[in-house]
C-alpha cells in the first residue's frame, strides 16, 4: 500500500492480491468509497486514482485503507473529533437483525444511502446486556438517512428502545434537523403503503428524509423540506375519510410546490379507475404526489405536489396523455363490442334459419318408408300410418314385463331427440334406415338408444 500525490490527484498503489477486495463485486466497493467521500475514484491497473479537494482525497484514502485492513480482521477507528461520522448505540440482541446474513442488511443500507458502516466493538467483548457501537461514515445528510433506517430496524426488534419518552416535535432550525409526528390508530399502515411505497413517494416528492420508527414519523431535512414533508403527510392522512376539500389545502402557501389541474368529470373518473393505478405509475416516474380534491362548486381537481417544477410539468403532461390514451382505448373497445353484438345477432339469426330447415326436414317423409307419427290411443286406425297402430300399442302395454321400453309414450327433451327416436323405430319396424337404405339387419328387439343431444359440427 503506497500513496503518492500528483497535484489535485492522489494515487494509491495496491498489491495484486488486494485488487479484487478493493474493487468489490461489480465495482460495488469502488462506488461506495466514491459516494461516501464525495470523491472521484478510478482504478487503473494496480493504481487507485483519487480526485477532488484535499479533504475529499484524504477521506477517500482513509476509507480505502480501512477496507483493506478488514481483510485481516476487525478495524478499530478513533471517532472522537471527526465530522464525517455518526455514532449510534444499539442493543446486542439487535446486532444480528441489523447486520443480516453475510452482512446483507448493512450492505443494502450502505448502497441506498451512500455510507460506510462498521461496528467498533470486538466480538470477543460482546455481552447480551451491553450496547454495541455502530459508526456511520459519509456526508451529513446521507448519514442521517442511514441512522433513521437503523433506528427503524432496531425499533422493530426491540420496541420502545428509541421511542421511549419521545413526543411530537417541530424543530426551528433552518439547516438539517428532524421533526417528529405521531401516528394515531391505523394511520401508520395507511401512510406506509405496500412495501413502504407510500412513504418513499412522500419522501421523494418533498425532498426530505422520512422514516417511520415505531408509531412516530421522523422527517429530516432543511426547514422548508421538513414543512413540505409534514404537509404532504397530513394531506395523505386526510384522504382516509373521503374526498379532500380544497378549502383544507392552503394552496396559496404552496404555489412553489403544488400545481392544480382541472379535469372534466369523465376524465377524473378515468384517472381514478382501478384505485388510481395510472396515477401511481406517474407518481413513481416523476417523483410527485398526486391526489384529487373538490372545490366549492363541487367539481373535482387534481393536485400535483412536488419540490421540482419540471417534475410537476412532466406529471401533468403524462396525466393528460394517459387520459387521451384511455379514451381511445375505450372507444376502440366500444366499437369491438358493437361489432361483436352484430356478429352475435347474425349468428342467432343463422341458427334460427338452420333450426327451421331442420324442423321442415323432420316433418317431411323419408324416401325409404314412412316416418313414425305418434298419435293418441283415440286416433282412428284408418288414418294411422305408423307401423305400430293403437291396437298393437295396447297389446304391448299389457306386456310391460316382457318389453318395458314399450310401456308408455316416450317423452323427449327436444325435437332432435324425438327425431332420433323415430329414426330408430322406423329402422327396425318400418323397412329401412333413412340415411342408408342398404342396411337390412335381422329383426330383433333391441333396447332404444339413450337420448343424444344435438352436436354442432
Amino acid at each position: 500500500y503506497q500513496r503518492r500525490v500528483h497535484g489535485g490527484t492522489d494515487i494509491v498503489i495496491l498489491k495484486s492480491d488486494a485488487m479484487s477486495w478493493a474493487l468489490g463485486k461489480k465495482g460495488a466497493t469502488k462506488k461506495k468509497i466514491a459516494r461516501v467521500a464525495d470523491c472521484v475514484v478510478e482504478y487503473v491497473g494496480h493504481a487507485v486514482h483519487l480526485a477532488g479537494t484535499k479533504e475529499q482525497r484524504r477521506r477517500a484514502a482513509e476509507y480505502l485503507r480501512w477496507i483493506m485492513q478488514q481483510m485481516s480482521g476487525p478495524v478499530q477507528v478513533e471517532t472522537d473529533g471527526r465530522k464525517d461520522v455518526t455514532i449510534i448505540y444499539i442493543p446486542q440482541d439487535a446486532v444480528g437483525f441489523v447486520t443480516g446474513a453475510h452482512r446483507g442488511t448493512l450492505i443494502r443500507i450502505e448502497e441506498e444511502w451512500g455510507v460506510l458502516m462498521m461496528f467498533m466493538d470486538r466480538k470477543e467483548d460482546a455481552r447480551p446486556d451491553t450496547l454495541v457501537k455502530l459508526a456511520i461514515f459519509g456526508i451529513d445528510r446521507n448519514r442521517r438517512g442511514a441512522e433513521l433506517k437503523v433506528m427503524s430496524s432496531v425499533e422493530g426488534k426491540c420496541p420502545g428502545y428509541f421511542t421511549k419518552g419521545v413526543k411530537e416535535e417541530v424543530s426551528s432550525k433552518d439547516g438539517l434537523s428532524t421533526d417528529i409526528v405521531k401516528f394515531r390508530g391505523d394511520e401508520l399502515s395507511y401512510a406506509l403503503g405496500k412495501e413502504g411505497s407510500t412513504k418513499r413517494k412522500l419522501a421523494k416528492a418533498s425532498n426530505s428524509l422520512i422514516e417511520y420508527v415505531g408509531e412516530f414519523a421522523f422527517i429530516s431535512g432543511t426547514k422548508t423540506e421538513r414543512k413540505r414533508g409534514r404537509e404532504y403527510l397530513r394531506w395523505l392522512l386526510m384522504q382516509r375519510s373521503g374526498m379532500v376539500s380544497l378549502e383544507d389545502i392552503p394552496v396559496d402557501r404552496h404555489k412553489d410546490d403544488v400545481a392544480i389541474v382541472e379535469l372534466s368529470k369523465s376524465a377524473m373518473r378515468e384517472a381514478m379507475r382501478n384505485k388510481g393505478v395510472a396515477l401511481r405509475k406517474i407518481e413513481a416516474e416523476t417523483s410527485t404526489f398526486l391526489f384529487a380534491v373538490i372545490n366549492e362548486k363541487k367539481s373535482e381537481l387534481l393536485l400535483i405536489c412536488g419540490h421540482d417544477s419540471d417534475s410537476r410539468k412532466k406529471a401533468e403532461q403524462l396525466v393528460r396523455n394517459e387520459l387521451e390514451t384511455e379514451r381511445g382505448r375505450n372507444r376502440s373497445n366500444s366499437r369491438k363490442r358493437s361489432r361483436s353484438r352484430e356478429r352475435g345477432r347474425h349468428d342467432r339469426e343463422s341458427s334460427r334459419r338452420r333450426e327451421r330447415r331442420s324442423r321442415s326436414r323432420m316433418r317431411s317423409e323419408s324416401p325409404h318408408g314412412k316416418q313414425l307419427e305418434w298419435r293418441d290411443e283415440g286416433s282412428s286406425p284408418e288414418r294411422d300410418n305408423s307401423p305400430n297402430p293403437p291396437e298393437k300399442r295396447k297389446r304391448v302395454n299389457e306386456r310391460q314385463d316382457e318389453q318395458p321400453h314399450y310401456s308408455r309414450e316416450p317423452r323427449f327433451r327436444d325435437k332432435y331427440e324425438e327425431h332420433r327416436y323415430k329414426e330408430w323405430y322406423n329402422y327396425y319396424y318400418g323397412g329401412g334406415h333413412p340415411r342408408d337404405h342398404r342396411r337390412r339387419p335381422t329383426r330383433r328387439e333391441p333396447s332404444p338408444p339413450s337420448p343424444v343431444r344435438r352436436r354442432l359440427k
